[in-house]
């Protein structure tokens, strides 16, 4: 294409992108996206001043799409603008086509949630060397500090672990709260010895439960929950006796045996707020090493409410699918948490956790109880979702039970029924 060519070609583009034509305008958009060359950058970007808030946007984010980085220096002017549209499509753009040299104009202008959103989107985008070392370099300034934690977060910036920690004693409870957040989303196992050693030095409240939600992130996320919890664990002989309720807490995370060992000696101190709480943890156990512990405060506990929570625990476990029990373990348990329960609150849970024991005793277990007044309901709907589960290995055992659910008042139960019926009719004429 010649030079006149190509000059009559960019009045024409120009000229429909600020016409009223709908179509030729996103036609033309469309064009400016794919062209490529600087001859199509410098035409638009000089194009940009004159239009409209609306196409001035749209044409920003046709720039964005043809990811030539000669565009961006004029798009870091709009940064500052005044319209969200323009601002926002801004912000994505220099995501798109900006490398480490805009990382902090973009986090000036995260000055409003709204913008903040779009902000940590497009950081969490970007690529290329010096985008962490720019984002940690920020955490020195008071102005952009909460911003770049956040940043830091958005973008994985795991380098940052240090610099975190040190912000856990800056002045403004705000940047500690976002700094707590940070390691939560940041640290791994190697971390938490340095996190727990900050934990131990924390004099107020509040930033012990931003504390407790940051370990609690670091446990869930690391591979190694063993060791991330020793290095918990090694802090508590040591510890405050609210940060022994944390590290308590914190047990039922990684459910292993330190947390396990940590919860018993708990249980058997003579002081009744550390009991509690070891007892607490272990309703919340996620596998079955709590499960006989739960049995023995269940049926011991000298308050009643103790029972209830232990109880309560014990059928939780039995009906977990994550607890690796058998189908005959977790019906041995609930029928063990029959004989305990004395009221029906606790007989609702252990009909509900019937299904997870996947068998026909099961089954037999609760059609004794779909006639109930008080936990008919809840014995139904288990029931149902059972006849499902048992279908293929057990049909004929299961559809006049099925049957019967699918004449329940209750919807829910008549329907799963229905569809229990409808398979095992479909199964059959096959």
């Amino acid at each position: 294409m010649t030079n006149a060519d190509a000059t009559k070609a960019s009045d024409l583009i120009v000229a429909a992108i600020k016409g009223n034509d709908l179509k030729l305008r996103r036609g033309a958009l469309g064009i400016v996206a794919d062209t490529k060359g600087p001859r199509m950058t410098r035409t638009m970007v000089d194009l940009l001043d004159v239009l409209s808030t609306d196409r001035k946007a749209e044409m920003i984010v046709a720039l964005g799409t043809r990811a030539d980085t000669k565009a961006i220096s004029s798009i870091i002017a709009y940064l500052k603008s005044k319209d969200a549209v323009i601002r926002n499509a801004a912000i994505r753009t220099t995501g798109k086509l900006g490398d480490v040299r805009v990382v902090k104009s973009l986090l000036t202008a995260a000055d409003s949630p709204e913008f903040e959103t779009a902000v940590m989107k497009a950081i969490a985008g970007m690529k290329g060397d010096g985008i962490d070392a720019v984002l940690i370099e920020s955490l020195k300034y008071r102005n952009l500090r909460q911003t770049a934690i956040r940043a830091c977060i958005a973008h994985g910036s795991t380098k940052a672990v240090g610099d975190l920690l040190k912000l856990l004693k800056d002045r403004d409870a705000d940047v500690r709260k976002d700094a707590w957040a940070g390691l939560g989303a940041l640290a791994d196992a190697d971390d938490m010895d340095s996190v727990m050693k900050a934990v131990v030095e924390i004099k107020q409240a509040k930033d012990l439960t931003f504390a407790a939600g940051a370990i609690k992130g670091i446990l869930s996320r690391t591979q190694d929950r063993g060791k991330s919890f020793q290095a918990v664990a090694g802090h508590y002989d040591a510890a405050t006796e609210t940060l022994k309720y944390v590290i308590l807490d914190l047990g039922a995370v990684t459910g292993d045996s330190t947390a396990l060992e940590l919860e018993r000696n708990a249980l058997s101190s003579r002081n009744k707020e550390l009991y509690i709480r070891a007892l607490r943890a272990l309703a919340k156990w996620p596998n079955k090493s709590a499960a006989e512990d739960l049995l023995t405060q269940a049926q011991s506990a000298s308050e009643m409410v103790d029972r209830i929570i232990a109880l309560r625990g014990y059928i939780r476990i039995a009906g977990l699918d994550s607890a690796d029990l058998s189908v005959a373990e977790r019906i041995k348990m609930l029928k063990t948490a029959i004989g305990l329960a004395q009221r029906n609150i606790e007989m609702k849970l252990i009909v509900s956790a019937l299904q997870h024991a996947k068998s026909l005793e099961s089954l037999d277990m609760l059609k004794k109880y779909m006639d109930d007044p008080a936990i008919g309901a809840e014995a139904q709907m288990s029931a149902a979702n059972l006849t499902w589960i048992l279908r293929k290995e057990h049909p004929a055992e299961v559809a006049p039970i099925a049957a019967q659910l699918a004449k329940s008042k209750n919807k829910a139960v008549a329907d799963r029924a229905k569809k229990t019926l409808g398979k095992l009719k479909q199964t059959k004429a096959n």
